[in-house]
């Protein structure tokens, strides 16, 4: 489940069927924009798309609804992920041939838009209101340096507004991981105390070794009973394997079943290995030893592969805020109440 992933390939279920998200899809991006550009009449923009799925596909969506309402195009621009410094600049020249065109459409993120705004201020083109810019919500998160001019006008359609409270956010997912926490250890409770009060533990004692004088005293715990009271948690590892295989093919910045199937895939093989190691040593010494290394490797890969890496994020990952400065509006780069001059945002 993914609150951010706006892709519109990931709508299709017989390639993601276990996908779901509570964002909306890129087309809605494009729906609104182009509604914008309806609503106010303009019928000559440029558009600069990001190469690879997230902008390619809102770029086609974008042409077709062009079609149907009589909008058409000065600057149709790919912008690769590794162009250069040169590349950036050519974009701007190319912007600013046509002096009547001045709405851009922008599907890019933030790291391929700030150089290109800054290169538009290298070539000179800094009149306040220059460009009207309607950008999609990865090419808003940033701010104007001393470019306030460039900005101004500019209008982004934004998925949510965050407001900067760490302090609740870390609260909130220390919350979370506690009551997922005791969630589990609950249900291992109450399965103890059902497992202890049905089949109640018995002990014997155990002379493995007619000539050594050593009596052992351990649980008289029959393989069926030591099966059943692992079948809970083997039923949950199972399920979580079964769907870490069916969400394989997801994009790796989409989920987090790398992490969930090296966790279970090393539950499974670590069980797999200490059953008949467990059977078939005679002593309860060498059976405790094995049974409490078992249950410490994989209460380490667990707590490492699912918690270490979300609290590193959250306490060591800073809020990274890309763009070029500050000033245009306080949640970044543009925002959605961005002032629009009804008479000076006419375009061609």
């Amino acid at each position: 489940v993914s609150p951010a992933s706006s892709s519109d390939e990931l709508s299709n279920k017989e390639l993601y069927p276990y996908f779901l998200r509570t964002a909306p899809a890129d087309t809605m991006h494009v729906r609104g924009l182009m509604q914008l550009i309806e609503r106010y009449g303009w019928t000559y923009v440029s558009v600069l798309y990001q190469d690879g799925s997230y902008g390619e596909t809102a770029a086609a969506y974008i042409r077709e609804i062009a079609r149907n309402n009589d909008i058409c195009f000065d600057a149709f621009l790919k912008v690769s992920q590794s162009a250069t410094s040169a590349g950036y600049k050519d974009i701007a020249r190319r912007l600013v041939a046509h002096r009547g065109v001045r709405v851009v459409i922008v599907f890019l993120y933030v790291q391929q838009f700030s150089p290109i705004v800054m290169a538009l201020r290298d070539t000179g083109a800094t009149q306040r209101g220059r460009f009207i810019w309607l950008c999609s919500d990865p090419a808003s998160h940033g701010n104007f340096e001393d470019m306030e001019e460039l900005g101004e006008g500019a209008i982004s359609f934004r998925v949510w507004a965050p407001a900067d409270m760490p302090d609740f956010r870390r609260w909130w997912a220390t919350r979370s991981l506690s009551e997922y926490g005791a969630y589990i250890i609950a249900n291992k409770l109450v399965a103890t105390v059902l497992t202890a009060w049905l089949l109640p533990p018995q002990a014997e004692l155990i002379q493995e070794v007619a000539t050594i004088h050593r009596v052992e005293l351990r649980c008289a715990v029959a393989l069926p009973v030591f099966i059943s009271s692992l079948s809970y948690n083997l039923f949950l590892v199972t399920a979580c394997a079964y769907y870490a295989v069916q969400t394989r093919r997801l994009p790796d910045n989409y989920n987090e079943s790398r992490y969930i199937s090296f966790c279970v895939y090393t539950t499974l093989i670590m069980w797999a290995a200490l059953l008949p190691a467990y059977y078939t040593v005679n002593s309860t010494l060498y059976k405790v030893v094995l049974l409490c290394l078992a249950i410490s490797f994989n209460a380490y890969v667990a707590l490492i592969c699912q918690f270490v890496v979300k609290i590193y994020a959250l306490y060591y990952v800073p809020n990274i805020e890309y763009g070029i400065g500050h000033g245009v509006s306080a949640g970044g780069v543009l925002s959605a109440t961005s002032r629009v001059d009804h008479h000076a945002v006419s375009a061609r």
